[in-house]
C-alpha cells in the first residue's frame, strides 16, 4: 500500500502502492508498483477533475513502509523494505537512495524494516522519529530518531510497557503542534501515545486518554483536531469519519461515505476546511477505488465535490469549538507527516 505526507495547505504526495491482476488459482492477485503522484492544495479543484500530477518514480522504492517530510517540506524521507533511505527532492523531482548502517551498539539492535516501522518529524529541530524502527533481539521493537541527509541510526530509545502487544503491531505516527509531540497509533493496542524530549535524555511517553469514539489520524486545525477516516477492521472496509477535540481529549462522529466509498489503504490530507481522500482498495469488494478524489468538509460534516484551498468563513461553534489503524495519516503540524498507508 502506499505512503504519503502533507505539506500543509499546499500539496499531497503519494508513493507506492499496488496494481490488481486478476484472479489466479482463485484468488485476486496484486503486486507494489512503484509510483509517485502529488495532488496540488494550494488551488481549488473539483473532484471530478481534481489537480494530480505524476512524478518521477525512477529510484523510488517498490515496497515503501513509512514516509516523512523535512521542515522546510523540500525533502521527502521513505524508508523502504529494502533497507535503504529513499529521498525524493521536490524542487528536482528526482529520487537519491542510500544505505543506512542498521547496526547498533549492541549487536542484538539493529534497524527494522518491517510494516512495525512508522515516522514522524519535530518541526522544532528536525529530528526524524521511528518508533517501532529498532529491534532488540528477542525484547522487541524499540524507537529510534534520525534526521534528513543521516546515515547512521545508532540510538535505541525505550517505548511504553505494552508496546510490542502484539509484537508486529503496525503502528502510525505524526507531529501534532498543539500538544508539542509525537502521537503514535498502536493497532494492537487501540491506544494513543504521545512522545517528546523535554523530559528527560530518553524522552517522556504518555498515555492519550480519550473519551467517545476513536482511534483517529489526521491534524486539522493547526492541530487542535484529529480527524479519522475509513481502515480496515475485522478485513472490512469502514467508511466513517471520526473527530478528536485535543482540548477535550473526546471523539465526535461525521457523515459516513456510501458503502461503495468504503476504503482503507487511502492517502490523506486535511487542508483548510477539508478532509482529502485518494486511492485505496475496498477490502469488502475487492475492488481498487476510482482516482477520483474523496473531500470531505469538516465546517459542515458533508462529503462534497470541490476542495476549497481557503478556509470558510467561521459560523458560530456548535461541534467544532476551534491511518482502526488503516485510516491513520499524517498527523499534522507545520508539514503533516504521514502516517503511512497501510
Amino acid at each position: 500500500m502506499p505512503v504519503y505526507s502533507s505539506i500543509d495547505t499546499r500539496a499531497l504526495i503519494i508513493s507506492g502502492g499496488v496494481r490488481y491482476w486478476g484472479k489466479s488459482a482463485g484468488s485476486d492477485y496484486f503486486s507494489p508498483t512503484p509510483q509517485t503522484f502529488v495532488i496540488d492544495l494550494s488551488t481549488s479543484w473539483n473532484t471530478t477533475n481534481p489537480e494530480i500530477k505524476e512524478l518521477s518514480s525512477k529510484e523510488a522504492p517498490t515496497a515503501p513502509l513509512t514516509s516523512t517530510l523535512s521542515v522546510d517540506g523540500n525533502d521527502w524521507l521513505v524508508i523502504g523494505s529494502d533497507h535503504l533511505a529513499h529521498n525524493y527532492n521536490i524542487a528536482t523531482n528526482t529520487w537519491t537512495n542510500s544505505q543506512w548502517n542498521t547496526q547498533g551498539s549492541d549487536y542484538n539492535q539493529t534497524f527494522t524494516a518491517e510494516p512495525v516501522v512508522a515516522a514522524a518529524t519535530d518541526p522544532t529541530t528536525g529530528t526524524i522519529y521511528l518508533p517501532g524502527g529498532f529491534k532488540d533481539g528477542e525484547r522487541g521493537y524499540g524507537m529510534t530518531k534520525t534526521a534528513i541527509g543521516a546515515r547512521d541510526i545508532p540510538v535505541l530509545i525505550p517505548m511504553y510497557a505494552g508496546s510490542n502487544s502484539p509484537l508486529n503491531t503496525t503502528r502510525l505516527a505524526t507531529w501534532n503542534a498543539a500538544l508539542g509531540s509525537m502521537i503514535e497509533y498502536n493497532e494492537g493496542t487501540g491506544e494513543l501515545h504521545s512522545f517528546n524530549e523535554t523530559n528527560g535524555r530518553n524522552g517522556a511517553w504518555k498515555k492519550l486518554k480519550t473519551s467517545g469514539l476513536g482511534p483517529g489520524a489526521l491534524s486539522a486545525y493547526g492541530g487542535s483536531k484529529m480527524v479519522m477516516f475509513g481502515g480496515l477492521k475485522d478485513d472490512k472496509s469502514l467508511r466513517d469519519v471520526r473527530i478528536l477535540d485535543i482540548a477535550t481529549m473526546n471523539w465526535t462522529r461525521g457523515a459516513d461515505v456510501p458503502p461503495s466509498d468504503a476504503r482503507d489503504g487511502m492517502a490523506c490530507a486535511v487542508s483548510y476546511d477539508s478532509l482529502i481522500v485518494w486511492g485505496g482498495v475496498n477490502s469488502n469488494t475487492v475492488q481498487l477505488q476510482d482516482v477520483m478524489p474523496l473531500v470531505y468538509n469538516i465546517m459542515t460534516d458533508k462529503w462534497v465535490n470541490e476542495y476549497r484551498a481557503e478556509p470558510m468563513p467561521k459560523p458560530t461553534p456548535t461541534l467544532i469549538t476551534s491511518t482502526d489503524s488503516d485510516s491513520l495519516a499524517a498527523l499534522s503540524g507545520t508539514t503533516d507527516d504521514d502516517m503511512d498507508g497501510q
